[in-house]
């Protein structure tokens, strides 16, 4: 059974490169493991098992390039990705809060008759959100300026990936700093987490915004599907695009990937324009 069938998410984030000699996008696919918060270090098909229908279908239609960078938080294996995969494993963050609080909040963000951000006060309440993103932003960051690729116009995230992507930036756009990247692209987002404070990072709270161009893709099924409300929410929403695909927490196969390429291609396609003008 490959990871993509195994029915165990993965979390990824992926970078996409800029300043290349041809205007190409070179996507650099990190991820947060086999199992959420894992990392199989040397394997490409683990790191592809979970975005590998959108990257199949971007590399057919698109001139793109992807490439990977590992974890550096060597951990055991988690949901069965042993059977699949050999070790060793590696993820972002210094222990598995974050996967914890994200499979514990499902229950509660899978309520659609409240709002994002009071069901994730709920989860607050219930103190599942004592996770805070600094040392995995800082790992993320080292590497990615010490890729060799870099550096990079975009990032894309899936799951626990797309939290940590947008933890970095809104961490850059709190400081004041300059943005590593032009726009995101976030699937199947939990709820981000706080870069200074155990805790979540919440629209009607904070006047901060993600203001660089980006795509959300979330499942209609998916039971942290408020949870990717909460990030699209904390997003400039003159330069959000949303797609629902039918699925869970997942990225699928079939007729949604064409849809969820063209979405992640228009802002591609955006991005090759500015940078040959």
């Amino acid at each position: 059974m490959s990871a993509a069938s195994s029915g165990e998410p993965a979390a990824h984030l992926a970078t996409i490169q800029h300043e290349t000699d041809t205007a190409t996008p070179q996507i650099l696919q990190t991820q947060l493991g086999c199992a959420h918060s894992l990392l199989r270090q040397d394997t490409a098909k683990a790191k592809l098992a979970y975005t590998a229908p959108v990257i199949y279908e971007l590399k057919r239609t698109n001139d793109v390039e992807f490439y990977f960078l590992s974890g550096t938080v060597l951990c055991p294996p988690v949901g069965g990705v042993e059977e699949q995969y050999d070790g060793p494993y590696y993820r972002y963050f210094p222990d598995d809060g974050l996967h914890t609080m994200a499979a514990q909040a499902a229950r509660y963000l899978s309520d659609q008759s409240a709002s994002p951000e009071e069901l994730a006060r709920e989860v607050r309440r219930q103190g599942m959100a004592a996770v805070q993103s600094a040392e995995a932003c800082d790992i993320i960051q080292r590497g990615i300026q010490e890729h060799p690729q870099g550096p990079f116009d975009g990032i894309l995230g899936f799951s626990e990936g797309a939290s940590l992507a947008a933890s970095l930036i809104l961490r850059k756009a709190a400081q004041g700093s300059a943005q590593l990247f032009k726009f995101a692209i976030f699937m199947c987002a939990v709820l981000v987490c706080h870069f200074e404070e155990k805790d979540v990072i919440l629209a009607d709270e904070t006047s901060m915004r993600i203001t660089i161009p980006t795509v959300h893709i979330t499942g209609a099924r998916d039971p942290g599907r408020q949870a990717s409300m909460t990030l699209y929410n904390l997003c400039e929403p003159s330069c959000a695009s949303l797609y629902q695909h039918n699925k869970g927490h997942t990225v699928p196969w079939g007729p949604p990937v064409k849809d969820m390429a063209h979405e992640i291609a228009t802002v591609l396609k955006q991005w090759n324009c500015k940078s040959e003008s």
